[in-house]
C-alpha cells in the first residue's frame, strides 16, 4: 500500500531588512553616541545596526536594530515588518537601550522599556497569526 507525502514543514516568513545589509558596529564593552551617530549620519538617518563583538567569525551574528531619526531628533526603532516598535527622545536614550538590549550594561528603566516592547510585539504576531489564511 503506498504511503502518503510526509507533512510539509510550516512556512517561514522571510523579511527583507528595511535599510539594505545592516551595518556592522564590531566592539568589545559599551557603545558611545558617538559611534551610532557616525553610522546614522553616513546613512541618510535611517539604518539597520548590527552589534557584534570586535572578534570572532567574519559571518557571526549581531543584535539588528532598525532605526530612523525621526522630527526632532528623536530615535524610531522599527519592527522587520517596518512597524514602529519604540520612539526614543533622542540618540542618548537609544544608545541606553542598545547597550542594555546586546547585554553590554543592564540599566533596569531600559529593561522595563524592553519588556513592554517584547510584550507588544508578541500581542501582535499572536494577532496575525489568529487572523491569518496560512
Amino acid at each position: 500500500m503506498p504511503q502518503a507525502p510526509a507533512p510539509r514543514p510550516p512556512r517561514k516568513k522571510v523579511y527583507t531588512l528595511l535599510f539594505g545589509d545592516p551595518q556592522p558596529i564590531d566592539h568589545s564593552g559599551e557603545l558611545t553616541r558617538a559611534q551610532i551617530e557616525r553610522i546614522l549620519e553616513s546613512h541618510r538617518g535611517q539604518v539597520t545596526l548590527s552589534i557584534r563583538e570586535s572578534v570572532g567569525d567574519a559571518n557571526r551574528g549581531g543584535y539588528l536594530f532598525s532605526i530612523r531619526v525621526a522630527k526632532g531628533g528623536k530615535i524610531q526603532l522599527l519592527t522587520y515588518t517596518g512597524k514602529e516598535a519604540c520612539t526614543f527622545e533622542d540618540l542618548d536614550h537609544f544608545t541606553r537601550f542598545v547597550n542594555h538590549a546586546s547585554g553590554r550594561r543592564y540599566d533596569r528603566e531600559m529593561w522595563e522599556l524592553s519588556q513592554g516592547i517584547n510584550l507588544q510585539l508578541l500581542t501582535e504576531s499572536s494577532d496575525e497569526k489568529v487572523g491569518s489564511e496560512e
